[in-house]
């Protein structure tokens, strides 16, 4: 929004500008600019003199805020951020997703769990509305104020894009793990990458820890989520140990604890790959519908590519 607001207002200030100078021009050649436009000109070179002051102020509260929530992020590994979306863009989403599920059902693609649509990867490739949210400003800007990348619109890159719904006819656990594999082009066999594997067709592969550092996931729900409706539960601070062993799980668990990120509809929970987490079925019938987003700034290895980037 800040850049949004920087980047009118210097085009608004510009314009004028041209005026202003087209008027001095023709004052040379004796035509005189009246006293009326004159001062429309001086209005539109102070609206876009304010817009630049408002988008500067602005920005300046927008790294302070980031910069605030990125020291819990970084330090325990999640954070929630509430309201990032309003009521009429979730019902939006969620007719959006709506539609792709039936699609999915009525060809039999979906991912299912007795009978139910629950699970759709490649969620860009299906919504030309999901991929234009996936690259907003909005969802950019939290990835770059979580990942501390500086600059303007595109160094930030949504790299994956998965809609989960736990619902009455799909409801599941799912254990403990850590986000280790990243989707790619094609399979091209490099020092640190490995081991690989295949997924609907998509090859992917867990690639070394720095590059899990640079990723930020973005947990969009569409959904209130509690506990009772198999709300996401984090060990705190458990990415600070990068990869660990399964067999230590338990152990993380009971030496860190266990968090319940309880949200609302509209609330992003934003989180790093390595975090600890898992989530139980929900012991109410009710949607719990998340559109799981990876954002990143970096590129893989050598004649590694992402296999999406949006």
């Amino acid at each position: 929004m800040s850049l949004k607001f920087i980047q009118y207002g210097l085009s608004v200030f510009v314009v004028f500008v041209l005026c202003l100078f087209i008027g001095m021009v023709l004052h040379e050649f004796s035509i005189k600019m009246s006293d009326d436009l004159f001062l429309y000109i001086m209005m539109g070179l102070a609206v876009g003199f304010v817009m630049m002051v408002m988008g500067v102020l602005l920005r300046c509260y927008e790294v302070w805020k980031y910069k605030k929530m990125r020291v819990d992020y970084e330090a325990i590994g999640y954070c929630i951020i509430k309201g990032v979306l309003n009521d009429v863009k979730v019902r939006e989403l969620i007719d959006e997703v709506g539609q792709i599920v039936d699609r999915q059902d009525t060809k039999e693609e979906a991912g299912k769990r007795k009978g139910g649509g629950y699970a759709i990867r490649d969620l860009l490739e299906e919504s030309t509305l999901l991929r234009c949210f996936s690259g907003s400003e909005a969802l950019k800007e939290i990835g770059r104020g979580m990942l501390g990348v500086r600059g303007f619109e595109g160094q930030v890159k949504c790299v994956k894009a998965i809609f989960f719904d736990k619902n009455e006819g799909a409801n599941w656990m799912v254990p403990w793990h850590q986000d280790l594999t990243v989707c790619v082009h094609r399979r091209h066999d490099f020092e640190g990458y490995g081991p690989w594997s295949v997924k609907e067709g998509v090859d992917c592969v867990q690639p070394p820890r720095e590059v899990l550092e640079g990723i930020v996931t973005l947990r969009i729900h569409l959904d209130d989520c509690d506990e009772k409706s198999g709300a996401l539960k984090v060990v705190p601070s458990s990415h600070r140990s990068g990869v660990i062993d399964s067999a230590d799980f338990g152990k993380w668990r009971d030496e860190k604890g266990v968090v319940s990120c309880n949200v609302k509809a509209g609330d992003v929970l934003v989180m790093k790959p390595l975090v600890l987490h898992s989530s139980q079925a929900a012991e109410v019938a009710s949607h719990r519908r998340v559109i799981h987003l990876e954002y990143a700034a970096g590129e893989l290895g050598d004649g590694i590519c992402w296999y999406r980037r949006i």
